[in-house]
């Protein structure tokens, strides 16, 4: 109940204000989150392909929500055991993370639904009862409040998320990251 009523409030508050600023290295995040998926989920075929050293500006903790998201969301509407693909690499000048699942899909009529507030399709809430229809309002409403794009690609054998976001003009290291620690 928590983790909803503060996802509800990160959805009604100015994105200027509730997303923070920094440079964040969405390689090692998303790596960390495929293989936090992999353990929770270990019957699962998550196929792996992350280029190295991709910084963004962003806010680690909810980017951190968007991989997740994701992630759960590909192995919820896929066959247990099923396989998931998620590839990050650098694209036109920004990070693209792409995951796709080979699950039910998305019907053209609930495609542009998708990311409304609360909505969750019918197929969906029927093969995975649990959810509030939070989850991709979240996605979009961090993607879009950092400067990138998100969509997504629908199959009768699956669906592809894809977000673009724009590469770190600054280094990630941070002060306390070049001296000692006493």
């Amino acid at each position: 109940m928590t983790r909803l009523v503060g996802d509800v409030l990160l959805l009604n508050r100015d994105r200027a204000q509730s997303l923070e600023r920094a440079p964040v290295d969405f390689s090692r995040l998303c790596g960390e989150e495929a293989w936090r998926m992999q353990l929770a989920e270990p019957t699962a075929s998550l196929q792996v392909q992350i280029a190295t050293n991709l910084m963004v500006e962003g806010d680690a903790q909810r980017l951190q929500q968007v991989v997740r998201n994701l992630l759960e969301n590909a192995l919820n509407y896929s066959p247990r055991g099923g396989a998931v693909e998620v590839s990050l690499k650098k694209q036109n000048g920004r990070a693209r993370l792409s995951v796709r699942d080979f699950g039910i899909g998305i019907s053209t009529e609930e495609l542009p639904k998708i990311f409304d507030r609360f909505y969750r399709g019918v197929e969906a809430s029927r093969v995975h009862r649990e959810g509030a229809g939070l989850g991709l309002s979240i996605v979009k409403y961090v993607v879009e409040g950092l400067g990138g794009d998100i969509s997504v690609e629908s199959r009768p054998n699956g669906a592809t998320f894809v977000v673009e976001l724009p590469m770190s003009q600054r280094s990630g290291k941070r002060l306390r990251d070049l001296l000692p620690v006493p």
